[in-house]
This record gives structure tokens, sequence and C-alpha cells, in this order.
């Protein structure tokens, strides 16, 4: 294997698990936000 598909896959997998994060932080805040909306309201 050479050393810059090594690289570009290592980059892929750091690319690929920022992207779940930031996935996963928007549904949270998603999630969040009506749940706050609520209490505001009330």
């Amino acid at each position: 294997m050479s050393p810059s598909s090594f690289i570009t896959r290592k980059v892929g997998i750091i690319v690929s698990w920022k992207g779940i994060t930031i996935v996963a932080s928007i549904r949270v805040s998603r999630i969040r936000d009506p749940v706050n909306r609520i209490r505001a309201k009330a």
C-alpha cells in the first residue's frame, strides 16, 4: 500500500467521523429545541 493511499484513507475516516458527530449533534439540538420552547412558553 502506497503512503498516499494510506493518508487519503485516514483522512476519509476522520471526515466521515466528523460528519457522523455533526449529524448526531444536529439531531440532539433538534430534539432539545422543542423541549426548551415548550418550557419557555409554560
